[in-house]
């Protein structure tokens, strides 16, 4: 399936006006709160959300900026996996086999309309298709990142965005103090990836670095301690006059290399 941009303002598409668009070096992803005892320790329970959520509908229900389901951080390295597809019996079954029992899930998220949208739709999915019971908190984003108030989340949608250097973006999201993928690690899980990391901060080849962060990558996925959802696409419109355009990796216009054409 292809996923081809949608324009976000009808009035651009005319001769005057283009529109540039660019997929987000990135994705949002729920992540599991594994420091917490309970049914959150079943991966049988995670994965059977994992299986719930379609993603491929989730982008045609909520359009926006969603371009592509995710099933790693960036784009570049997953764009022939299929691991973001939908099989809701396999959902169910695993389900049965888990230790749900009708208990609530809190699922949190911070203030911004996308996160809101997201978290409504995958509490619909899972009282829907499996009967799991979502509450759903949204907070301003300086209080979900308190230590306290992150103790209380079952699960969190967030979403990450890497600038250029992709390196320094996944020393951020793995060692920055208030990161909801740090904090939510279980004992067993931050030591692997804690070794792994070392690795990584004690080798001079970039190649190297990138491998060891793929490692990484692989844990979350195989042990469903977080769920990729999508990439989001980047877009902006401009006057057909304005020349020069090119967006950053945060979906900025790098402003030092516009010009003007005088007709």
């Amino acid at each position: 399936m292809k996923y081809l941009p949608l324009s976000l303002n009808a009035h651009v598409e005319n001769n005057d006006f283009n529109e540039l668009n660019n997929i987000e070096n990135g994705c949002y992803y729920l992540v599991f709160n594994l420091q917490k005892n309970g049914i959150l320790q079943d991966i049988h329970f995670r994965q059977s959300l994992h299986y719930a959520l379609n993603r491929e509908q989730m982008i045609i229900d909520l359009g926006g900026l969603r371009f592509k389901p995710a099933s790693g951080f960036t784009p570049s390295q997953n764009g022939d996996n299929v691991l973001f597809e939908a099989d809701y019996n396999t959902a169910r079954e695993l389900l049965k086999r888990s230790s749900y029992n009708g208990e609530i899930i809190h699922l949190y998220t911070y203030r911004m309309t996308s996160n809101e949208l997201n978290a409504k739709w995958i509490k619909e999915q899972a009282e829907n298709i499996l009967g799991v019971h979502l509450q759903i908190s949204i907070l301003p984003i300086e209080e979900l990142k308190m230590r306290d108030t992150m103790e209380k989340a079952d699960i969190i949608i967030s979403g990450e965005v890497f600038d250029e250097n992709i390196e320094v973006g996944w020393l951020d999201m793995l060692q920055t103090g208030n990161s909801f993928i740090k904090n939510f690690q279980d004992s067993p899980l931050r030591n692997r990836v804690d070794e792994i990391l070392f690795h990584a901060l004690s080798v001079t080849e970039s190649q190297e670095r990138l491998r060891c962060f793929s490692e990484i990558e692989n844990i979350y996925r195989d042990t469903f301690a977080l769920l990729f959802l999508y990439h989001s696409r980047q877009s902006i419109s401009h006057h057909n006059s304005l020349k020069g355009i090119s967006l950053n990796a945060l979906g900025w216009m790098n402003y030092k290399d516009l010009w003007f054409e005088q007709k």
